[in-house]
């Protein structure tokens, strides 16, 4: 790291600490839930039912469908599905029918600047011109009967600062003349028009600030995680538990009318 670089990161470690003074925790919203792949979740997978590590990918499906039967707004996993399971191609086959069938399931799909440029079947198109730092040649798609089955993918393609820490990501990438949303933003977009002008990003009628790399600040809200966790085991289970009509784990009230995200969070899985 040149002795720049290091003023520069010097100074977002400034910014940093000038944010934490002003954070609000109280603010986040209540809308947001976490469903995380934790290692508490790998221990009881392995412990009490057998399966390691990686899961049969039914049981994102079990996920997504309890959510969606709990009233869930929309579930983004943050999880890439471009390569075919080491379980089963069954596993695929019934992870897209829960996923289908629940119709609020959106995937991440990864976007690179190397690779053979190619026309693509999804994203919108935009207006204006896109930064250079936002275009992207070539995509990592979820399998395809993994993709027809999704309400929708968004990009997962986030870069952090140098030393580290993601502070600013981009909320879309432009690919074959065609722009799409961030999978944070991908549920909200819907039939939106998308455009990059005067050095900001409209989403509609949504005005979205950029730096100049076309990256939106993360307005976080503490040192702490200040949205509502659960283990993705424990959710797994209350779906096969309401299947089998006992009493489950996490309630439908805690998913109801929110915005999920499933991800991984256990030492070594991301």
């Amino acid at each position: 790291m040149s002795g720049l670089d290091a003023f520069y990161i010097q100074g977002l470690k400034i910014q940093d600490w000038q944010r934490r003074l002003i954070t609000t925790p109280s603010n986040a919203s209540n809308d947001v839930v976490l469903i995380e792949v934790d290692q508490y979740s790998l221990d009881r997978m392995q412990d009490d039912q057998g399966i390691g590590w990686p899961w049969p990918r039914e049981l994102y499906g079990g996920i997504v469908k309890y959510a969606a039967n709990s009233g869930a707004s929309a579930v983004a996993i943050d999880i890439l599905f471009n390569n075919e399971t080491p379980c089963a191609v069954a596993s695929d086959g019934q992870f897209a029918e829960l996923m289908q069938s629940s119709g609020i399931a959106y995937l991440g799909a990864a976007f690179s600047k190397k690779g053979k440029p190619g026309s693509v079947a999804f994203g919108e198109a935009y207006e204006g011109k896109p930064p250079d730092s936002v275009i992207r040649q070539s995509a990592s798609l979820p399998l395809p009967l993994l993709f027809k089955a999704a309400s929708g993918i968004g990009s997962v393609s986030d870069y952090p600062d140098g030393d580290g820490t993601f502070r600013r990501v981009p909320p879309a990438i432009a690919l074959s003349g065609k722009a799409l949303a961030s999978l944070s933003l991908a549920p909200f977009v819907k039939d939106d028009k998308i455009a990059w002008r005067d050095g900001d990003l409209f989403i509609g009628e949504r005005r979205l600030p950029l730096d100049e790399d076309g990256r939106l600040w993360v307005n976080y809200r503490g040192t702490e995680v200040p949205y509502k966790q659960f283990s993705a085991y424990d959710v797994i289970q209350s779906f096969i538990a309401v299947q089998s009509g006992e009493q489950p784990v996490v309630s439908p009230n805690e998913l109801r009318r929110k915005n999920i995200v499933v991800g991984y969070v256990a030492p070594g899985l991301y």
